[in-house]
């Protein structure tokens, strides 16, 4: 980009521009010096107990089964599941069953129908205090 007035500008920048080799140059080539920087906190910090489990498998998920394990789970750790979303194949469904969920919200819609396509089943977890052993058997369960 090129400022072709003279002036103060300001830069606000996610990172510094230190990490991407960025620096402002005058028209001559020359890095200009910067008169004043300021680094600004995020005021948040990284909790190391936030992660994020995905799963793949094939075969078709029984509705009820299913729906029991969801109960029992939002029951148990609704509070650290912050985010869930997949597409899964419930048996004696033709469609893919689109669903996600925010805590213990759950929400499921149909998709597209599988037709010759293999049934799978995916499925993204994201919260606090992750188990997967606990998740994978739970739904490795739910199979008819």
């Amino acid at each position: 980009m090129d400022i072709t007035a003279a002036g103060n500008y300001a830069l606000f920048t996610k990172h510094t521009p230190e990490e991407f080799s960025a620096s402002l140059k005058d028209s001559a080539g020359q890095t200009v010096k910067t008169a004043a920087e300021h680094f600004f906190n995020a005021g948040h910090t990284h909790d190391d107990t936030v992660s994020s489990i995905a799963f793949e498998f094939g075969g078709s998920l029984d509705a009820e089964k299913l729906n029991a394990w969801m109960s029992v789970l939002l029951e148990t750790q609704g509070a650290d599941l912050f985010r869930m979303k997949g597409i899964l194949s419930i048996a004696d469904d033709d469609r893919r069953v689109i669903f996600q969920g925010v805590h213990m919200l759950l929400d499921s819609q149909p998709g597209a129908p599988w037709n010759n396509e293999p049934r799978n089943n995916r499925l993204v977890f994201i919260g606090r205090n992750l188990n997967r052993d606990y998740l994978q058997g739970g739904l490795k369960r739910c199979l008819v």
